[in-house]
Parts: C-alpha cells; structure tokens; sequence
C-alpha cells in the first residue's frame, strides 16, 4: 500500500467521513472503494481483505482473554497495532488480514 496526504475541504470531508461511518467503514477504505471502483482497478479475492480490512471493530467486540476479534459473527485471532491495551469504548481499525488474524489499530478519532 501507498500512503499520501490528501486535503479535502471540511464540509466534503464530514459528508464523506458520515458516509463512511453509516457504511460502518474508516474514511480511509471509503474512498479506497470508491476509487477502486472509479479507476477500475481488479478486486482482492480475499474474503478478508475485500470484505473486513477497513472495518470499524468496537473495543467490546474483542476478547482480550482469548485473544480473539469478533467481525461480522466470525471470530479471528488479532495483532494490536501501535497501542498496547486494548480499550473497550473504543473504535479500531482492521489495517490488515493474513490469513485468520487480524491487524486492528486504535481509530484515531480516539
């Protein structure tokens, strides 16, 4: 993946960013879909990466005990990333699916 800045003027940014949440996606996978579809560029065939990676995960849905994730009724091993503790009223991200685990990062409107 590539990363890069992009400006968006405030009220695009709300309307995309409300779009994205009643989507139950992060902003980022929202217009990553939307230009994928727009540039016409193949879809993963992943399950995983084309359905899940993008997703916004409540902290509630993980089970720290058993170092499990629920998404969508499945339950899969996940890796933290940048954080260390993982904190229930939160949202997180689902950055990356290799296999059955899941990489979540803490949202960064937290």
């Amino acid at each position: 993946m590539k990363k890069f800045l992009l400006r968006l003027d405030e009220e695009l940014f709300d309307k995309a960013n409300n779009l994205a949440q009643d989507k139950n996606v992060s902003l980022n996978k929202y217009i990553n879909d939307i230009l994928i579809k727009e540039v016409g560029i193949k879809q993963d065939t992943n399950f995983e990466r084309r359905n899940i990676v993008g997703t916004l995960v409540k902290g509630s849905s993980i089970v720290e005990s058993k170092e499990l994730i629920e998404v969508a009724g499945i339950y899969y091993k996940y890796q933290l990333v940048e954080s260390a503790k993982i904190n229930k009223d939160s949202f997180y991200e689902i950055v990356k699916a290799i296999g059955n685990v899941i990489y979540i990062k803490q949202e960064e409107n937290d």
